[in-house]
């Protein structure tokens, strides 16, 4: 506020406090009353001035900006991000497979050390093969005996001596030739002489074979029946024999002394 405006207001304030002075004293004098009447003093009155009014300078008005409108902006909605479902694999049928055991390999066995030369072992010798006897001249029926001790006797017969004779030698060579002396027996070196009864027929094919006498050694009672087994069929019964059977009692000689 500038100094000349502080002064006029200074002065108007003084201007209408006298004034107001003479019109409070005026009325106090024409209320007075007349003849004789006891004026009371005049009471003082206290009149506070009021402040001092400045003039309001006008307040300008502060343009706001115009307001634009705000258009309210569009809401882009996020894109929902592609979800990946997994996709199920049609089923495929697959035949079972075969099981197959499959072995591990096995570890490389270390090699052997290479052996020392050996020397040849003794090879075995073959067997000696059973000499034959040969038949006995067919005049006496003693001439078997001589084949095999003691001689195979014709427990039934008949008809022509000489032919009895005869194939009794070749019964006894035929044994002699399928005689097989027992592995166990020979390496233990056991002896023996088992006597042995069977029976043919015409056609030699055995009927029946029995052990008749035991040697004392199994081993010698069985090698015997095998032999007469082994032999079957033995020879044809001439004809000069008219019986349908022959039976035979022989004694089969293990001996290893014989056999070197």
């Amino acid at each position: 506020m500038s100094s000349d405006n502080k002064s006029a207001s200074v002065t108007v304030g003084v201007s209408l406090a006298v004034h107001a002075t003479a019109i409070l004293l005026l009325v106090l004098v024409f209320d007075a009353p007349t003849s004789g009447a006891v004026v009371p003093a005049p009471q003082t009155m206290e009149l506070m001035l009021p402040p001092m009014m400045t003039e309001a300078q006008p307040v300008q008005a502060v343009e706001s900006p115009p307001v634009e409108e705000v258009k309210p902006q569009d809401v882009v909605e996020p894109e929902p991000e592609p979800v990946t479902v997994p996709v199920m694999a049609e089923a495929v049928e697959v035949a079972e497979a075969e099981v197959v055991v499959v072995k591990e390999p096995e570890p490389e066995k270390p090699k052997p050390p290479k052996p020392k030369p050996r020397r040849e072992a003794e090879r075995p010798r073959p067997p000696k093969p059973v000499e034959e006897v040969a038949p006995a001249p067919p005049s006496p029926p003693a001439a078997v005996a001589a084949v095999v001790t003691p001689a195979p006797a014709i427990v039934s017969g008949g008809g022509d001596p000489g032919a009895r004779a005869d194939y009794g030698a070749k019964v006894a060579a035929w044994i002699n030739r399928h005689k097989r002396y027992s592995e166990r027996a020979e390496r233990r070196q056991i002896e023996g002489m088992p006597w042995v009864r069977f029976v043919l027929d015409r056609q030699g094919n055995v009927v029946s074979c029995t052990l008749h006498k035991s040697s004392g050694r199994p081993e010698l009672d069985e090698a015997a029946l095998d032999t007469i087994a082994r032999g079957n069929p033995f020879p044809v019964m001439p004809d000069e024999m008219p019986d349908e059977t022959k039976a035979f009692i022989v004694p089969i000689d293990f001996s290893i002394k014989k056999r070197r």
